[in-house]
């Protein structure tokens, strides 16, 4: 079973230090949509509910509408998983908390499984052993169990957005290198990742589409470095897009894919990464 943060409370040194990193070598996570920001856990003491906070944080890209204080939802989570404060946590007690507590799925993954789950836009609660994390995502020198919120791909760099719930609430997360977390990162079946997500506003979009003739020109802005996946699943990826000035012929919609058109191949992109589309011929410089 694993115990959150055992170590600490057996030892009587469950830190009191807190903060945001000192610096952020590959930068602050910004730009996200949702724009997940920290949800701490430093509102209590000890500092003893990450997995409650990182589960939450999870949960809080699958739904429109969650609070971002550990108060409410990850204290709602605690209490459907089984425990009272300052007992610890383990992953199937998170997962049936924040399906009893919220009716949000969280599944195990395992580790080999997390970066392509980020890449498709799903969010991954994560247990892990801070000694060995790189010291710039660590505020403190103790060495125990841990759990974080990881959301965020960045293709460029090989780099995952890292929420940490030691860190203030509403704090930014932190891109870091995908090798530095992985080699922290505990064994598989200690971790879960959403299955939903938020969608953004396309109803309009798809009303236009569904009303207009199929040769109807339209052109879509995609995010940079979005995907471009060969299949409506985003399993098989087919390229990256380079910029966010490329005109993409618009097709239609799937429930979790755009269907775009570039250079006479026809591609899926994730919904969330369609900037706008345009119902009619536009100029792009």
């Amino acid at each position: 079973m694993l115990w959150w943060r055992a170590r600490e409370k057996k030892l009587g040194i469950s830190g009191d230090v807190t903060g945001s990193p000192a610096s952020y070598p590959y930068g602050k996570v910004s730009g996200l949509y949702p724009d997940l920001r920290v949800i701490s856990e430093t509102g209590e003491t000890p500092y003893v509910c990450c997995g409650y906070c990182s589960a939450h944080m999870a949960c809080w890209t699958a739904r429109e509408g969650l609070s971002t204080s550990m108060f409410h939802e990850a204290h709602d989570i605690r209490d459907e998983g089984g425990r009272p404060h300052n007992n610890g946590s383990n992953a199937t007690e998170l997962r049936n908390g924040a399906n009893r507590a919220l009716d949000i799925t969280l599944q195990a993954v395992a580790v080999d499984e997390i970066k392509d789950r980020l890449r498709s836009g799903f969010a991954v609660e994560v247990a892990l052993q801070y000694a060995d994390l790189p010291p710039y995502l660590k505020i403190q020198s103790n060495d125990f169990g841990h759990s974080v919120c990881l959301f965020g791909y960045r293709d460029a760099d090989d780099c995952v957005g890292f929420f940490d719930p030691l860190w203030p609430n509403d704090a930014n997360g932190a891109w870091a290198k995908w090798a530095d977390v992985k080699r922290a990162l505990w064994s598989d079946g200690n971790h879960s990742t959403t299955i939903t997500k938020w969608r953004a506003d396309t109803a309009a979009e798809d009303v236009l589409f569904n009303v207009a003739p199929m040769t109807t020109h339209r052109d879509a802005l995609v995010r940079a470095c979005a995907i471009l996946y060969k299949d409506s699943d985003l399993l098989e990826r087919h390229s990256i897009v380079a910029n966010t000035d490329t005109p993409f012929g618009f097709v239609g919609s799937t429930n979790i894919a755009h269907i775009i058109v570039n250079a006479g191949n026809t591609n899926y992109v994730n919904r969330d990464d369609v900037l706008d589309i345009f119902p009619y011929d536009r100029e792009f410089d």
